[in-house]
């Protein structure tokens, strides 16, 4: 796997270096250039995740697991239309809508058969890879909104809704109330895989080794309030404070010092189900800036 691992990064530097000049191309057009930047850093983030998936394998001993080989007519289908797409940006005569056209099958060529494999297969080893599968979703949902938006007269061709999905969204609700355990598995559910849990315990034994989007959970819990649980979190993973979105009627003096200390979301009880869905959306675009940020 290994191989297949540092032929991708090279698909993604070449992705990287496609929007990065087709940014300058169009510098006259201050909108679509900052969107190719954003692309072009995104696939910074890409090709850093290869960087790691390549140093995990090596250090785990996990290479012999992969089940095929790197063949020259895949390397052949890849590679041709992302070189094309190079060459005619840097002849300088591509329109802007050949240059959407061209992105939208650049994308097409990266979510290859053997990317969708390496990630689901890393997935499935740690919640680092989990979390680079959510940020790259991210990369193409941006993407998918800026075609959604764009004049028909620029539309391409090809349908982006056919990208295949490298994430599902991934929620996890904590509380001890069956009835709004339910609730918000079905409110958010509509755009997310939702888990639930009734106890900090039981919470704690869902999030360990996995990756979740946006954790929802109440403060006021028997045994394990809700700032117990989530410093049981950050004891499994540090990083996971800023997908912490908390409920509470209680909202003492000391919880919110707690909270602005912490830079936490909270939504107070009663709620309304979009406060929720706003705040839960924050999260995950919170989280997505801080990724793309880290890498830039």
């Amino acid at each position: 796997m290994l191989e297949i691992v540092e032929w991708l990064r090279t698909i993604e530097q070449l992705a990287h270096n496609l929007y990065a000049d087709a940014a300058q191309l169009f510098a006259q057009d201050d909108e679509f250039s900052t969107f190719l930047r954003r692309l072009a850093e995104d696939e910074t983030w890409h090709l850093n995740l290869m960087d790691s998936a390549a140093a995990y394998l090596v250090e785990q001993g996990v290479a012999v697991l992969s089940a095929v080989v790197l063949d020259e007519a895949t390397r052949e289908r890849v590679e041709a239309p992302l070189e094309r797409a190079l060459g005619l940006v840097g002849e300088g005569t591509v329109t802007k809508a050949q240059m959407i056209a061209l992105l939208v099958a650049v994308e097409f060529c990266e979510l290859n058969d053997l990317f969708m494999y390496v990630v689901d297969m890393l997935k499935a080893y740690s919640a680092v890879f989990q979390h680079g599968a959510a940020v790259i979703q991210s990369h193409q949902d941006r993407i998918g909104q800026f075609v959604t938006a764009l004049p028909d007269a620029l539309k391409p061709a090809d349908d982006v809704g056919g990208l295949p999905k490298v994430w599902e969204r991934r929620y996890l609700v904590v509380d001890d109330s069956p009835p709004v355990r339910d609730l918000l598995r079905r409110y958010l559910g509509r755009a997310a895989t939702v888990e639930t849990a009734a106890s900090g315990p039981e919470g704690l034994e869902r999030l360990y080794g996995r990756y979740f989007d946006a954790i929802i959970a109440d403060l006021e819990m028997p045994g394990m309030d809700g700032i117990t649980f989530y410093r049981g979190a950050i004891a499994q993973d540090p990083q996971i404070g800023q997908r912490f979105l908390f409920c509470s009627g209680l909202l003492s003096c000391e919880r919110e010092a707690f909270f602005r200390e912490n830079a936490l979301l909270y939504v107070p009880k009663p709620f309304r189900l979009a406060d929720v869905g706003d705040a839960v959306q924050t999260i995950v675009e919170r989280t997505e800036r801080a990724a793309h940020d880290s890498n830039v």
